[in-house]
Order: structure tokens, then sequence, then C-alpha cells
């Protein structure tokens, strides 16, 4: 089994999904329990993004000790394709618990345009600094020199692959240039990776398995279309983009329900606006929950407005549970599902990269949709 360690759902669901396209048996959990699932892959969510440094490096911390405790030894990281969170404390505190003696960090994601070119991260052509990256209210991207962005890591020079073997300095971070999807197999087969861990994005993951089960090949899902007008769509990420012209939303007329100003402020509390939405929602238990507002404040500003999110989605899940949970925003997925006390998942389909749709774990009757703020919807509201 080959345990994903994720600092959001988003970038687990992510990952799951790409073990599910490969036709291996894949479990998401937020809660490390035991006995661990029996599967293939199982990834792990620990929302350590959305910590302080402290915390997200104690949390990973105890994350890895329970699972090598439960059995699990072979690790991959997961991380952000456009480097934001606590990547090298998190790395190191995982060097230090596991039998690792080095990592390979690969964020590139060339499949999407995210490259690093002579130790610089661009999205398309653009360096990382001038994308909207550069706004997050978290992570924001000062530079696009990766060295710069992530003290303590190495540019690695594909000359020196051959001689890491060799006497590399214990717990050494290294980071190397990708542009193609086939450099990154390129570089994983050139390296003796037993004791290596591997971390970064979708795209490494994906040569880590074509490497690892070299017998399976990627098969063919037929998406599972939504069904059910009973839908809730919480959009929780500032980059959203107006969904009220998707033919699913209009066919369904599910109301597009925006964030009033002052909640969004923060002068009047979440409840308020659940009272609102209470009354329109019981007529036919569907709506689409926007933030509609640019976000202009940091780290508690943003951790505010997803534990609104939060508050409001328990409420209307409590009055009339959807059919269809549709969340954007990693940080905010979780927050909610925290809240609702769900923490385990069953993958039913992988609608796009990116975009996975799952089963709760022994409830089949709800679905949880999530996707990452900058990613595309995909097909799914087709």
């Amino acid at each position: 089994m080959l345990t994903v360690i994720a600092d959001d759902i988003t970038g687990a669901a992510e990952i799951a999904g790409i073990g599910f396209r490969f036709g291996l048996r894949t479990s998401l959990l937020t809660v490390v329990k035991r006995p661990l699932p029996d599967c293939d892959i199982l990834v792990v969510a620990t929302d350590t993004r959305s910590m302080t440094e402290e915390d997200a490096v104690a949390e990973t911390r105890q994350v890895v000790r329970r699972l090598q405790e439960a059995g699990a030894r072979e690790f991959f990281k997961k991380t952000d394709s456009a480097l934001r969170g606590h990547v090298v404390p998190e790395l190191r505190a995982l060097l230090e618990e596991t039998c690792y003696t080095r990592v390979l960090y690969l964020p590139e994601n060339p499949s999407k345009g995210r490259t690093v070119r002579k130790g610089i991260y661009y999205i398309g052509n653009v360096p990382l600094h001038e994308t909207s990256f550069a706004s997050d209210p978290e992570f924001p991207a000062m530079t696009s020199v990766v060295t710069e962005r992530m003290s303590g890591m190495r540019r690695l020079e594909k000359s020196r692959l051959s001689s890491l073997d060799s006497g590399t300095e214990r717990h050494a971070m290294y980071i190397a240039d990708a542009e193609t999807e086939e450099e990154i197999a390129s570089l994983l087969s050139s390296l003796d990776v037993r004791n290596t861990l591997l971390a970064g994005a979708a795209d490494l993951f994906t040569a880590c398995l074509r490497i690892r089960f070299g017998g399976k090949t990627e098969e063919v899902r037929k998406q599972e279309r939504l069904q059910s007008g009973k839908a809730l769509i919480v959009c929780g990420s500032t980059l959203s983009t107006s969904l009220a012209e998707q033919p699913y939303i209009r066919k369904h007329a599910i109301p597009i329900e925006r964030m009033p100003e002052e909640v969004f402020k923060g002068t009047v509390p979440a409840a308020k606006w659940s009272e609102l939405l209470s009354i329109r929602y019981r007529e036919n238990h569907s709506a689409v929950l926007t933030i509609g507002y640019p976000s202009t404040g940091g780290k508690s500003f943003a951790l505010r407005l997803r534990a609104t999110m939060a508050e409001v989605t328990e409420a209307l899940v409590k009055e009339a549970c959807p059919d269809e949970l549709i969340i954007e925003g990693g940080a905010t997925a979780f927050s909610i599902l925290k809240r609702l006390g769900w923490d385990s998942f069953l993958l039913t389909d992988e609608v796009a990269p990116g975009v996975v749709r799952m089963c709760r774990t022994g409830n089949e009757d709800v679905h949880v949709t999530l996707k990452p703020g900058s990613y595309p919807w995909g097909e799914l509201f087709k």
C-alpha cells in the first residue's frame, strides 16, 4: 500500500482520483483510524495548509506516527502545484519521522501548463509572481524563483542524478526543472527512489504510479452525471466564477445565494445568513452559496470566511440533506466536512483532473464532489 499525505482535501481528492483512474483500490480519509482500509492507495487529507507553521508540523508528525503505528511504510507527500503551504517544514518533519534519507520535490504540473524552467516557476509562460497567486490571501507568491520560495531546497541538475546515491548529505531536499510529463518520468527512472521521499503535484504522482504499478493501465471511466436537483453547491474560493449559466443550474432553477456584505465583513454573524437561506432552501432543497467579494484580508480573515461557510452549510444539511454536496476550495471543503463529521469516502467518479465525486463510506445516498478553487469544473454541470 502506498500512503499519500496531502496538505488539503482537494489535493487529496485529486490524488485519489488518479488512483481511481488507474483502476486501483483507493480510500480517502480525513482522520487516521485503525485498522487502515485494505487498499492499494490510501490518501490522508491533513488540512495543514490552513494551519500555522508550528501547528502544521505538529499535525504532520502526529499523522505519520499514527500511520506507521497502523502499518503504513511507503509514503508520498502531495503538495500544492502553485507552491502554497508549509512545504519545507512539513517535509523536514517527515524525513525525521520516517526512514527516508532525502526528498525529491517536483511541484510542476506540465499537463496544466505549470512548469519549472531554469529554476523559475511558470504558469503558462507567466512567472508565478505575475499571476493571480501573487494575491493569495495566505501564501502570496512574491517570487517565482523556486529556491527562494522554498528556502532550504537545493536545485538539482540532471547531470547530478547518477551521483546522488553516493555521499548524499542526509535529509537533503532537492527540486528539479521539468517542463513536460516525460521529463518528470525521466527523473524518476534515473533515480533510486527507495530511500527518496517523493513530494509534489499530480503529474509526479501519476509518473510514480506508472513506475510502481507498471502492469496496470489507465482506464477510461464513464462519468456519472448529476441527476438530482437536490444539490447544495458551496463556492468557498475567492477565485470562483459564476455558475448561473451552467445547464444543470438553469435546468433545476437552483438559486445563487451571495454572502451578505455584513456577514462578509464580520459585522453580522453567520447565523443571520442561515436564517435568510433556510426559507428559500426549504422550497427545493438546493442552493449555490458564493462569497461574491474579493478577499482583502489575511489568514485570520480567510479562516473566518471558511468557518462561516461551514456553519451555514451544516445548518442547511441538517435542515434537508441534499443528494449532492459540491464544494469548491480545499480549505473550505475540509472545514465543512469536519463540521459535518464526515471523514471517510470511496471514489465513484473522476469528473475531470482534480474534480472528483465520492460517496461516504457506508452511506451511498449522499455524493460529495470536491474541486480546487483554481481548477475548471470540467463537465460536472453539463
